[in-house]
């Protein structure tokens, strides 16, 4: 359920090791979950170790699904001094399921925001600033969990807010405006391991062109990062070598620094020849959908200051295309 447009503007993914999947607890239940402590209440959560519980519902106040795939998930606290808020959004949400905090709504995913009326922290578009689990969705009730950390937005915030131990359960309050199936397209995931380290996609764009010479283009980035790749002749599913000729190149990119690795070569004979190793293997491909796996060693792109090798390893990807122009449907 992914999609996205050709890379050279690819905005400004991967591997956080999300939860599996819930399996869902069903409809019925009360309006209120026990949190951390036995708290009770919609919301409950620790907010840098402290007990936080949101309100009992009232005033017209519950879950919203405003947008096929979207949930809207607001906690208000008005005891014990300044109002606060605590609230989750989430995108591409088609059932339970475990989806990562710290993504934008290209990604299955989204984001949390933490504060009052004087200062407000959110989840930092890295990928990896969390989790939100849900276990409940029915057409009147969403339920789940989350953890996450945030970093300031506005006001007098400073520091990060670590949000732990958090949980929901709207039930019967759960307002709709939307029905209907999300569609195939909608929602993407590019994930790896970069030099050992976990790595999630914030922000992803894909598309698979038909016109002139057939390519497939990826892109996925966070706040300090990007990771692409094309194959150009592209000829559906298949495994794809890092190479010239045919052309298919991998590229990791420290955004703000000028380093990337990936795309060059050496001439050997009349060949130009990658420094890179590594492949993309497409295993699957629909009008709607691509899926795969992606392994690279990358040396130092031209004419850049990088140095040693990245390597990008574990790679996997699940990515929505978006609809052809209506004038090349047929």
């Amino acid at each position: 359920m992914l999609h996205g447009y050709r890379m050279n503007a690819v905005l400004g993914v991967a591997a956080v090791a999300l939860a599996a999947a819930l399996t869902s607890c069903g409809g019925g239940g009360s309006s209120g979950v026990t949190g951390p402590g036995g708290a009770s209440g919609p919301m409950s959560a620790r907010v840098d170790g402290v007990q936080w519980n949101a309100d009992e519902l009232g005033g017209g106040l519950g879950a919203g699904h405003p947008m096929l795939g979207m949930y809207t998930i607001p906690g208000r606290r008005t005891s014990g001094g300044t109002p606060e808020f605590l609230d989750l959004t989430l995108y591409n949400v088609a059932g339970p399921g475990a989806y990562a905090l710290g993504v934008n709504s290209t990604t299955f995913g989204g984001g949390a925001i933490y504060g009052n009326a004087n200062a407000a922290w959110n989840t930092p578009l890295s990928g990896m600033a969390g989790t939100a689990i849900v276990t409940t969705l029915t057409a009147t009730r969403i339920a789940g969990t989350f953890a996450f950390q945030a970093t300031p937005l506005s006001g007098t915030a400073s520091g990060t807010r670590v949000v732990t131990e958090g949980t929901f359960d709207y039930s019967d309050h759960l307002s709709s405006g939307v029905t209907g199936p999300l569609p195939d397209n909608a929602g993407s995931f590019v994930r790896a391991s970069v030099d050992g380290a976990a790595w999630n996609g914030a922000t992803i764009a894909s598309i698979h062109n038909t016109v002139g010479t057939p390519s497939l283009i990826v892109g996925a980035s966070t706040v300090a990062t990007q990771l692409n790749f094309t194959i150009s002749g592209f000829a559906g599913p298949g495994t794809y070598p890092i190479a010239f000729s045919p052309y298919c190149l991998v590229t990791w990119t420290e955004l703000g620094t000028g380093h990337s690795w990936g795309g060059s070569g050496s001439l050997v004979g009349s060949t130009y020849v990658s420094s890179d190793s590594g492949s993309v293997v497409i295993t699957s491909l629909t009008s709607t959908r691509v899926r795969g796996t992606f392994s690279g060693k990358l040396a130092p792109g031209p004419s850049n200051a990088a140095t040693g090798f990245r390597y990008v390893l574990n790679g996997e990807f699940d990515c929505g295309l978006p609809a052809p122009p209506v004038a090349a449907r047929r």
